[in-house]
């Protein structure tokens, strides 16, 4: 069975976390994985969209690790990050689906 680079990065920092009891980095984590795995993306797929979608995306995520990191509940913290994620998604699928409409 194949594994790409973000399922195999993904399932290693998840494993890294749960080691070291920082499970409430994962969410954040995922965002800053998914984020830039959209870079590669974004020249054969001619969208360059994909640089602004991996931009939020990471950003959010390490900005979220900030903020676990000064002291924020994980659970406000992972609400923020996964609104900011979902939107800078289905809003990439919406210039997507207009640019082809």
């Amino acid at each position: 069975m194949r594994y790409s680079a973000e399922i195999i990065a993904l399932n290693i920092v998840a494993n890294v976390l749960l080691s070291r009891h920082r499970i409430g980095y994962l969410m954040p984590a995922i965002a800053v994985i998914v984020g830039l795995h959209f870079i590669p993306l974004a020249k054969p797929f001619r969208a360059n969209r994909y640089y602004a979608t991996a931009a939020v995306m990471t950003l959010a995520g390490f900005a979220a690790m900030l903020a676990l990191g000064s002291g924020l509940a994980v659970t406000h913290v992972d609400v923020t990050v996964d609104v900011i994620c979902a939107m800078a998604l289905w809003l990439t699928g919406l210039i997507s689906w207009r640019a082809v409409h």
